[in-house]
């Protein structure tokens, strides 16, 4: 009985020094909380991993600057094909017209 008496205060001792563990824990948390908002510690990581992200790009570019000219190059002819989508349709319909008839 005794050695069931002391697991069972052991088991307290072990069961209090993790509660007041956890209660230090939230403490601190809540301070730093305080002392630094989450909105604010958002923004500032936000802002540190744009600014990795533009390093990256930069070390990419000056690596690869071929690749990164013909990336520009698509994405340049990709705009212009939708700014002028509906000439091109137009003249792309006009020439399956002309074969059609000229195939009749």
């Amino acid at each position: 009985m005794a050695e069931a008496k002391e697991d069972l205060e052991a088991a307290r001792a072990l069961r209090n020094a993790a509660r007041e563990l956890v209660e230090d824990t939230a403490g601190f948390l809540r301070s730093d909380v305080e002392r630094k908002g989450v909105g604010q510690r958002i923004a500032e990581r936000s802002k540190s991993e744009a600014r990795m992200l533009a390093w990256d790009a930069e070390d990419l570019a000056r690596d690869h600057p071929g690749k990164v000219a013909s990336g520009a190059a698509v994405v340049l002819f990709a705009i212009l094909a939708w700014i002028f989508r509906r000439p091109l349709a137009d003249a792309l319909a006009r020439s399956f017209h002309s074969r059609k008839q000229q195939d009749d």
